[in-house]
């Protein structure tokens, strides 16, 4: 998520091969004029589909200001039963202007206004969405570390991680640090809800997916 020209695409082109992900653009809809918005929209979609019944990682670059461009995404990652991530990519509002206006496919500048004003309110939105991990790039302070540390947090809330939480939460019904129930139907991130524990911590070389690394535990 995030407005025009604020390196979204540079950032996922970086992300896609380390993600071993596909990634699928919406900037074509700019440079396709012959194609229909709500056509390729749905050949992305049939595409994302394809993708996570194989089991493999979809990266989607697109702006995703709008609470139903985000919601679209929402569902796909549902309907396939995988969890899904937001990356926000920050940029200050002149950079962005500057970059747009070196583009070969240039945005109208109101046009990249209004996108800035729409993710200022996406981001007061977005913690409740349903988002599995939201990672930040850029912005004041920055999230730490490089592509490499970033690409370690989305790994650690990814598919085979999310995966394992199921399982960990479906044959360990009490905490393992202090032996109480653990409720399953508390909401996420709530003090008797289940959250996934490393025996060894990564710090330490733990494995962030290995079922004999994790035991379930209150959040």
């Amino acid at each position: 998520m995030g407005i025009p020209a604020a390196g979204k695409s540079h950032l996922t082109t970086q992300l896609a091969p380390l993600l071993s992900a596909e990634m699928l653009s919406t900037d074509l809809i700019r440079q396709a004029p012959g194609i229909s918005r709500t056509a390729h929209l749905q050949a992305l979609e049939r595409r994302a589909e394809q993708v996570l019944a194989t089991d493999r990682t979809v990266l989607v670059d697109a702006c995703s200001v709008q609470p139903e461009q985000r919601a679209h995404w929402l569902a796909v990652a549902a309907c396939a039963q995988v969890p899904a991530l937001l990356l926000v990519v920050h940029v200050d509002l002149a950079v962005a202007l500057q970059r747009n206006r070196a583009r070969p496919h240039r945005v109208p500048d109101h046009i990249v206004h209004r996108y800035s004003s729409q993710l200022q309110q996406a981001l007061t939105l977005v913690d409740g969405e349903g988002w599995a991990h939201i990672e930040h790039r850029g912005g004041t302070p920055p999230q730490g570390g490089g592509v490499p540390d970033m690409v370690d947090r989305l790994r650690a809330h990814g598919r085979a991680y999310w995966r394992l939480c199921a399982r960990v939460k479906a044959e360990e019904p009490t905490c393992w640090l202090c032996s109480k129930p653990i409720d399953p139907d508390a909401p996420p991130r709530t003090r008797w809800s289940f959250s996934l524990d490393h025996v060894t911590p990564r710090s330490r070389g733990g494995s962030i997916t290995d079922r004999g690394n994790a035991r379930a535990a209150h959040y």
